[in-house]
């Protein structure tokens, strides 16, 4: 089992890419949850320069558990994320559900 962090994407991008995710056990950790990877799409530009085709991985999308997803790129070795939306649970982990629709 490998827990990657958003600050560990750039280490661990050599991985991912080898990684065989009906096999090895890979989380992702965006510091409130663990998700479980289930893939790595990869995204292409290709261009021709002097003659020359050349193909250059420009984004990343790493496919979680549930049907979630995060993309992502690097810029000058960092690496930045696309925006998306966050969807709050209506129950609190722990607390039963008759009681979690008087919490909020």
């Amino acid at each position: 089992m490998i827990t990657i962090t958003s600050d560990s994407l750039n280490i661990a991008l050599a991985l991912l890419k080898e990684a065989n995710f009906t096999r090895d056990q890979i989380f992702y950790n965006d510091g409130v949850h663990s998700h479980q990877v289930l893939g790595l799409n990869i995204k292409y530009e290709d261009f021709e320069i002097g003659g020359m085709y050349l193909r250059q991985e420009t984004r990343y999308t790493l496919v979680l558990h549930a049907a979630d997803c995060i993309e992502f790129w690097f810029d000058r070795e960092q690496v930045r994320f696309e925006s998306r939306k966050i969807v709050l649970p209506h129950s609190n982990v722990g607390l039963p559900s008759e009681l979690a629709q008087h919490n909020f």
